[in-house]
């Protein structure tokens, strides 16, 4: 029984593979395709960077082998970066102090637009 699930799953979770992967071929590369080759170009990639990678491409290539290139994969790795990016969560405390420095500044603010316009004129 375990067999046969695991079986059912496998299959499921290839065919939204080869789903996405057709998908990203058609997306990424110019015409014609040699859809075996980019294939496994792909899933070569895919076992580098996450799936994120390639849907946030948006440049078309005469092929995915350019990614395997070292400008492909600076590319890939500045997009990696740009999705992976986190700030730290850390910051500095500021304390105000009880002591006030200066002295206080009215400032007039117009009521219209029209005061506002002819204050500035």
């Amino acid at each position: 029984m375990k067999k046969e699930k695991n079986k059912e799953e496998t299959k499921k979770t290839d065919k939204v593979l080869h789903k996405f992967i057709t998908e990203t071929i058609e997306r990424l590369v110019k015409a014609p395709v040699v859809y075996s080759r980019e294939y496994k170009i792909l899933k070569k990639l895919l076992e580098i960077y996450p799936q994120q990678i390639f849907s946030n491409i948006d440049i078309k290539v005469p092929s995915l082998a350019f990614y395997i290139k070292e400008e492909g994969k600076n590319h890939l790795d500045k997009i990696k970066n740009k999705i992976e990016f986190i700030l730290p969560r850390e910051t500095e405390k500021v304390v105000l102090s009880e002591n006030k420095i200066g002295k206080d500044k009215k400032v007039e603010r117009p009521l219209t637009i029209k005061d506002f316009l002819n204050k500035y004129k």
